[in-house]
């Protein structure tokens, strides 16, 4: 069962990653569909660095009111909130400016749930594995940021 929580922390984490680079990969499709230019682009990948440390100033206290799993269920709801926002098609809105205000949104509602997200891995660690996997556990965990960057450029 630890490694089964393990493995949907490890999901979490590569989704939020994958999330991030979705635009600054592809900056030259991003700026012949929307017309964003760099520095609008950048601002959408600034979010996360931007708001994990004001976040993270309330994880003890989240902690303390929150199990585990509730803290993981609401950052994958907010990540999925986030995709979905971000994700309406550019042809049915018809206007550029509110196609860019919903991906800040989208990115916004990520970047909230990245400090939920990337602080967890060394509790999970401490809570449901032995002393002996501990150390395993956490950098599976952590390491699945990596792979989250890495699959978004498959």
């Amino acid at each position: 069962r630890r490694w089964w929580v393990l493995w949907m922390l490890c999901i979490s984490v590569i989704q939020n990653s994958n999330n991030w680079i979705t635009f600054s990969v592809c900056f030259d499709e991003t700026h012949l569909e929307y017309g964003w230019d760099k520095s609008q682009v950048d601002w959408l990948t600034a979010w996360g660095p931007l708001l994990f440390i004001p976040i993270a100033l309330f994880l003890p206290y989240m902690n303390k009111i929150f199990s585990f799993r509730v803290l993981i269920t609401i950052s994958n709801l907010l990540m999925c909130i986030g995709c979905v926002v971000r994700s309406f098609p550019p042809k049915k809105i018809n206007n550029d400016q509110l196609i860019l205000i919903l991906a800040h949104i989208g990115q916004i509602l990520n970047a909230i749930a990245a400090p939920l997200v990337y602080a967890i891995p060394q509790q999970v660690s401490a809570v449901w594995f032995p002393k002996e996997q501990r150390t395993l556990a956490t950098s599976i965990a952590v390491s699945a940021g990596y792979a989250g960057s890495l699959l978004s450029y498959l």
